[in-house]
């Protein structure tokens, strides 16, 4: 049977609804995978183009997330660099609530049917993490709880996905601030992962406290109260002076505080628990 007979079967379709100067309304998900192993990237190209400049299009991006959906078993053999631009070449944090969903729905279906995408879409949930929107945040969680509840064997994968994506000690304290939070978060839904994902914020903590030295926060405590002598117009503030020692603080502050409002919400629980059952205490 030669190549061009090959291309004659009826594969089932996907419509883009690709608008360039000409319409196309079908395209073979085998074809873009052909073209794309052949280093022919017209028509590959032209998808993610078109998908980029659609993606203020709520209405495209709906329709092409509900395609996807209803054919995910052809990502069992298509170029998994397509799920990846989809995941980090859209800007989420301008996407309506109706896209986050669909798109949502579309990625927990295509690791149900096949587990090895699971990595790539928590990786892509876990990075959320660090982006200062709370919206973008509230899908991460929402997603990631129902892919839990959906797939339970994906979350073998959270606590080395959780220690990659943490963010550096030299990034932004904001940053540092935002993920844990988010971490510790996820907790509310993921309670059987505390105790490792502790050892993963103690870890870098640890880590931040050998970096901060006593010595070099004093030099740096005494270096700021000789410029504030100098400068008596600036207004002081109780930060510690020291980068490194400042997270620090920031981290240390939002993870002592969790575990005070879990701790009291356990021992209000407990109480409870023991009032309508004493005879078991």
């Amino acid at each position: 049977m030669s190549h061009h007979r090959a291309l004659d079967y009826d594969y089932p379709k996907i419509r883009f609804f690709i608008q360039e100067q000409e319409m196309i309304e079908y395209v073979l998900i085998d074809q873009i995978q052909e073209a794309f192993d052949q280093f022919n990237r017209y028509l590959y190209s032209t998808l993610t183009t078109t998908i980029k400049d659609n993606q203020t299009n709520d209405e495209y991006l709906i329709r092409l997330f509900n395609e996807l959906h209803d054919h995910v078993d052809l990502f069992e053999q298509m170029n998994e660099q397509f799920l990846d631009f989809l995941q980090f070449q859209i800007d989420w944090t301008k996407q309506s609530k109706a896209v986050l969903d669909a798109f949502s729905h579309f990625q927990i279906t295509v690791i149900s049917s096949n587990i090895k995408h699971a990595e790539r879409y928590l990786s892509f949930l876990f990075t959320l993490f660090t982006v200062p929107e709370n919206s973008i945040h509230d899908f991460a969680h929402d997603t990631l709880q129902r892919l839990m509840f959906t797939v339970p064997l994906a979350s073998t994968l959270l606590c080395p996905i959780a220690e990659r994506y943490f963010p550096f000690m030299t990034k932004d304290k904001h940053i540092q601030v935002l993920y844990v939070e988010n971490l510790l978060r996820s907790l509310n839904y993921l309670p059987i992962e505390r105790l490792k994902f502790f050892e993963i914020i103690l870890t870098k903590l640890l880590r931040m406290d050998v970096h901060a030295s006593r010595q070099d926060i004093l030099r740096t405590e005494e270096r700021h109260v000789e410029n504030e002598m100098v400068f008596t117009l600036e207004q002081s503030d109780d930060r510690m002076k020291h980068e490194q020692a400042d997270k620090l603080d920031w981290l240390m502050f939002i993870l002592f505080e969790y575990i005070t409002k879990v701790s009291h919400k356990d021992v209000q629980t407990n109480g409870v628990i023991t009032q309508r059952f004493p005879e078991y205490f």
